[in-house]
């Protein structure tokens, strides 16, 4: 018995072909294809007795068994047959395959590119949303990042503001740290991904690892150029604000003046007290204050607080008119007249000598008073007068 599909030949009592499948009844006639240009293979009808049983499921046998087939074969035209489809041949289509492998290798592709680009603090970066390093260190955290557009803006605003709104600084360093911390991943992974980009357009025949290479010298950190800039910044700022208080200084009518009151202060001091050693007074110099005075300020009273080398402490007073200096008293001997003053063995006119002392030491501490107070004013901008009263230290004097 042969097959009524294909022609082959069964063996007795079998009934599917071993070549096709087909099922073949026991008085079946074989049916040899007579067209063999094209070849369609046509699902075997199943025996009664699957029927039954698959009936239930019929809609899966034939999503899981279908086949569809379609051969060209050249050879055709020269009318050559073709040979039976081998049962190996016969193919199952299955479920699509929703997966993008390659979607998948340039994302992984970019994750060690950025990796790469960013450096240290990676995972900080990409995972986190708030920047603590950018928080805290704001603006130089961008130049640290080369991310050195950014960071100057952000400096040229702030040196703005110092020179031009000194009383807002504190405010804007408060909001710069805080959109810093909370702003720098998202800005940073954005200018990121644009320079990667450019990198891989750039490089179109380089690999992954000559792009890794590019991308960490691209990206990663730069503390050297960090702070050159954040020198320059403080640098100039410091420089402007001196320039335009000396400036604004320059302008004031008083300046010259008090320029010059404090310059012949300090000769008439230092000549005073070459005057008292000349005369034999000597001590070690603790402070001396000086005061212009007169009609056409002309004059000067002059206070050096010394101390002796018992220990105690001393003053000396000298007047200077028309710049000559003479010594008018000291203090020296104050210590030997408190203690006759206390045996009740003073006399009057020791205890008048006393007074003087004690005035001496009074308007000492008022003239220092007084530059205090000038200086403390001026400082807030709030006095333009002349400055008549000064005070030297040790060091100023000794210089």
């Amino acid at each position: 018995m042969v097959c009524r599909n294909c022609g082959n030949e069964l063996l007795e009592g079998e009934k599917f072909c071993t070549v096709c499948g087909n099922y073949n009844e026991e008085n079946s006639v074989a049916q040899i294809p007579q067209d063999n240009n094209n070849l369609d293979i046509v699902v075997p009808e199943e025996p009664p007795e699957m029927k039954n049983q698959n009936s239930d499921h019929e809609e899966e046998f034939d999503t899981k068994n279908l086949i569809n087939i379609n051969t060209t074969n050249n050879e055709s035209e020269n009318n050559v047959a073709l040979d039976p489809i081998p049962p190996e041949n016969i193919m199952n289509i299955t479920a699509p395959d929703n997966s993008h492998p390659e979607i998948e290798m340039n994302e992984n592709r970019y994750d060690r590119l950025l990796e790469a680009y960013v450096g240290e603090d990676y995972q900080e970066i990409v995972r986190k949303k708030i920047n603590i390093y950018a928080f805290i260190f704001n603006l130089f955290y961008f130049l640290y990042r080369k991310m050195y557009i950014i960071g100057i803006i952000g400096l040229i605003i702030l040196w703005v503001v110092a020179i031009k709104f000194t009383s807002f600084i504190i405010p804007y360093l408060i909001v710069v740290a805080v959109l810093s911390g909370v702003l720098f991943n998202p800005i940073y992974l954005k200018l990121a991904n644009i320079k990667i980009k450019r990198i891989r357009k750039n490089n179109p025949s380089n690999d992954d690892f000559d792009l890794m290479e590019v991308c960490r010298k691209k990206g990663g950190v730069n503390v050297v150029i960090a702070l050159v800039i954040y020198l320059i910044f403080i640098i100039s700022i410091i420089g402007t604000m001196f320039s335009i208080k000396l400036f604004l200084n320059g302008k004031d009518p008083y300046f010259e003046e008090n320029t010059n009151n404090r310059a012949n202060c300090m000769y008439l001091t230092k000549n005073s007290l070459l005057y008292s050693r000349n005369n034999g007074i000597d001590g070690d110099i603790m402070e001396s204050v000086c005061k212009k005075f007169g009609a056409e300020k002309s004059y000067f009273d002059i206070y050096v607080k010394m101390k002796n080398f018992d220990g105690s402490v001393s003053y000396l007073y000298f007047e200077t008119g028309d710049q000559e200096i003479s010594l008018i008293n000291n203090t020296v001997k104050k210590s030997s007249l408190e203690s006759k003053k206390m045996n009740g063995t003073i006399t009057e006119e020791e205890q008048k000598q006393l007074d003087d002392f004690g005035q001496i030491e009074s308007d000492y501490s008022k003239i220092k008073e007084d530059a205090k107070k000038y200086d403390e004013l001026a400082s807030k901008n709030k006095n333009k007068s002349e400055k008549t009263s000064f005070v030297f230290t040790k060091e100023e004097l000794l210089r």
